[in-house]
């Protein structure tokens, strides 16, 4: 992580002090801001998902993927260790340092076998080919989608967005104003409806969503009409629910939250960690094996009966079953055991639970299970091998988490994507259990009509929205789950398969009834 934050750091000044008109005077001047900004981040979760692929794809040895795994998960122990470790602690500082420099040798002759007895395996997981324009404006054409990525400095933020046949590149200074709006935002949104404030939050929530969405993305759209988001963000980003920005200055003395001119409205909006990423993963498959492994808790923890009821829990997992053939693992059921030993079988995962997140050390952040070992720790999943298109993470706060420069969020949700999953859904804050039954169910209902993620998420949120009256249209309630990852969808489309049965049904029979008709009017005759 140190290096990460180096690499960062170099990149982010480079920006910083070319000028924009040095940068355009450069020949394919476009794509030396992309290369800044790629490398500025780190892409070990895209090889790490591509890895947990070639496991799958080249049959790597049991050993082999035990070894690996388990580097892995020793070395990323040991540098979260060290980056929440106290400065005055320099004698355990040194002890940890030495264990990691063991710990990076003995990954080194690891690659180094890699190479010479599984050199496809290899090339696969340290091809450090960069991405450029051209080919990411290929994928925006294909997908019809605009990219737009981020790159957060010490002073201003970077972006670059990309169409099928537009590359823009701009500088967004004053990076200090954008974190305090993006702090007052979030705090409006997360702490919910307030009736003491309520008039004076409406008014603060307009004018910070609608200054967030004037200085970060209308630049992107000029120009641009196309309505599909991939974005990338970077530092303070990742904790801002962009379709909760709204694209009209609002001036009201009415508290109305469901007329809004929210984002959502017009855009579908994805994310994803790089452009490495997008690409490694733009046709990502479709499930083989539909069946959702489900696990739901929320009453009667044994681990903590402190914690409050999920009521909501329960509505959600029915309502999923009812769409999907399940194997499900509800409230003393749902235990750490079980799923340890299931999730590594299964292409659809659906986590409905309590997630205790700790901003200060990741690795105490858990999921919490129904049984006496029941935390599922954030580095525990290092050490998992899991093959899920998409795991749905729905629990309070599953996409936030320390922030490192050059890594990212460490995050719940990370953590499943570092274990291989390509396809996420995560939470921004603490969300309300009944809302998100509410939401998830209308996710569901779209993924089974052969919906890409985002375009599933939207509609699900819009319906949502539809039958909510002034308050309960506050962004707490919807804006909180975002799709990360592939968005591709991640099975075939169902819902016309009766009305194409009942369609071929009714033309035999008018076929046959034809027949019938000609014969008795031939024999008549």
């Amino acid at each position: 992580m140190y290096l990460s934050a180096i690499s960062h750091s170099t990149y982010s000044n480079a920006l910083q002090y070319l000028p924009e008109s040095a940068i355009k005077s450069f020949p394919n001047h476009l794509d030396i801001v992309l290369s800044f900004i790629e490398k500025s981040r780190s892409h070990a979760l895209t090889e790490s998902i591509s890895k947990m692929e070639s496991y799958q794809n080249m049959g790597l040895p049991d050993n082999i993927i035990l070894l690996d795994n388990t580097l892995k998960m020793e070395i990323r122990e040991l540098e979260f260790k060290l980056s929440i470790l106290n400065h005055e602690d320099q004698i355990e500082k040194d002890q940890i340092e030495d264990r990691l420099y063991e710990k990076h040798l003995r990954q080194d002759e690891f690659i180094r076998y890699l190479k010479q007895n599984h050199p496809q395996y290899f090339s696969i997981k340290y091809d450090q080919k960069q991405v450029c324009i051209k080919e990411l404006q290929k994928y925006a054409q294909r997908k019809n989608r605009t990219v737009l990525e981020f790159l957060w400095g010490d002073s201003s933020i970077y972006a670059i967005a990309i169409s099928e046949d537009t590359a823009k590149f701009y500088k967004i200074p004053d990076a200090a104003s954008i974190e305090f709006a993006i702090n007052q935002l979030t705090s409006l949104i997360s702490n919910g409806v307030n009736i003491e404030t309520i008039s004076s939050d409406f008014n603060q929530y307009n004018k910070h969503a609608f200054y967030l969405y004037n200085r970060l993305l209308k630049p992107a759209f000029e120009d641009n009409p196309c309505k599909n988001l991939s974005i990338i963000p970077d530092g303070k980003l990742s904790t801002l629910p962009f379709e909760a920005l709204i694209t009209e200055e609002v001036i009201s003395k009415k508290v109305d939250y469901k007329n809004l001119p929210y984002l959502l409205k017009t855009h579908q909006i994805s994310f994803s960690n790089s452009a490495v990423f997008l690409l490694k993963h733009q046709d990502a498959k479709q499930v083989e094996n539909e069946t959702v492994l489900l696990f739901g808790t929320g009453q009667n923890i044994e681990i903590d009966n402190s914690m409050p009821n999920l009521s909501g829990t329960l509505k959600e997992v029915n309502n999923i079953s009812k769409l999907f053939d399940t194997k499900s693992f509800i409230d003393n059921h749902a235990t750490k055991v079980q799923f340890k030993s299931y999730a590594s079988q299964y292409q659809l995962i659906h986590l409905a639970m309590h997630n205790l997140t700790d901003s200060i050390n990741p690795l105490n952040t858990s999921l919490v299970f129904n049984d006496s070992l029941g935390k599922l720790f954030l580095h525990e999943l290092y050490g998992l091998n899991l093959k899920a298109r998409l795991a749905v993470l729905s629990a309070c706060e599953t996409g936030i988490g320390k922030y490192h420069k050059g890594e990212g969020v460490f995050s719940m949700g990370r953590s499943f994507a570092y274990a291989g999953c390509q396809s996420l859904i995560l939470s921004l804050w603490k969300v309300d259990d009944l809302k998100t039954a509410e939401i998830m169910t209308g996710f569901y209902s779209e993924l089974k009509k052969g919906s890409p993620l985002d375009q599933a998420l939207v509609k699900s949120k819009k319906d949502y929205l539809k039958n909510a009256d002034h308050l309960t249209a506050h962004p707490y309630h919807w804006a909180a789950f975002i799709s990360w990852g592939a968005n591709n969808p991640v099975m075939k489309a169902k819902s016309n398969q009766v009305s194409t049965w009942l369609s071929i049904s009714l033309i035999i029979l008018l076929s046959i009834l034809s027949v019938f008709i000609y014969r008795r009017i031939k024999v008549s005759k």
